[in-house]
């Protein structure tokens, strides 16, 4: 990892999730780490989210990197050993497209379906302030009833309701942007759970955890309040607070 000439942070991997799976971005730049370096750093975070990764489709954004074919075969080894499906890669380098195709490997060009850009800085628009970085976060658009589940590694954005019965489980935060009634878990990858938030448009859970803390609905409040909330971790417990322009 590095830093941007603005003094951020420059994740050498970001996982997104997409409509079709996930998608892995390796930065190519001239100051990210080698591949090796790469390898290593990718295989603590799936040792962190194991579960979440388990059957995942996964494409592979190679940016420029020039790889050869043992490269690429234990980038494959990794997803294998985490069991992954690796979907596709996606390269802009013709040296990499040539080793993949050497050693049996699905290869595309880049696109803007398959690739994405860096998260643009943060602005001040009026509004609540988001509670993460939308880089890794999973984007619903639909309402889960009861039955349903959601599960992603990373942070959770939602447009719709959970309903009595649905759950949420994220590794990260949870933003429901509607009503939350249902179960709903925060904060279950370990790396992730410091920060880790729940917010609604209209908060209303039937149980709420985040990390290894528990507590069911009528815990938390006497009578919902129409104004958006969110949860988080206080002093050890967890608390409801008016979800305002926080600083996450």
């Amino acid at each position: 990892m590095s830093l941007s000439g603005d003094g951020r942070k420059k994740e050498d991997i970001t996982i997104k999730g997409t409509a079709s799976g996930l998608l892995i971005r390796l930065r190519d730049e001239a100051d990210a780490s080698d591949l090796e370096e790469l390898l290593l750093e990718l295989e603590t975070r799936l040792q962190q989210g194991a579960r979440f990764f388990r059957n995942a489709p996964i494409s592979v954004d190679l940016g420029r990197r020039e790889l050869q074919p043992a490269e690429l075969e234990a980038l494959q080894d990794l997803l294998v050993r985490y069991e992954m499906r690796l979907e596709s890669l996606v390269s802009g380098a013709n040296a990499t497209r040539s080793a993949a195709r050497q050693v049996g490997l699905p290869i595309r060009l880049p696109s803007l379906a398959n690739t994405h850009a860096p998260t643009p800085p943060e602005t001040d628009n009026a509004g609540p302030g988001l509670p993460f970085d939308s880089a890794e976060a999973l984007l619903v658009r639909r309402t889960l009833r009861s039955g349903q589940v959601i599960e992603h590694h990373s942070d959770i954005c939602l447009i719709g309701d959970v309903n009595p019965g649905a759950e949420v489980i994220a590794g990260g935060s949870i933003m429901v942007w509607g009503m939350l009634r249902g179960t709903v878990s925060a904060g279950v990858v370990a790396e992730k759970v410091k920060n880790a938030i729940i917010c609604a448009i209209y908060f209303n859970p039937a149980q709420l955890r985040i990390g290894d803390l528990l507590t069911r609905g009528p815990e938390l409040k006497v009578q919902p309040e129409m104004q958006p909330e969110m949860a988080l971790v206080r002093e050890g417990r967890i608390v409801v607070e008016p979800w305002t322009r926080h600083k996450f």
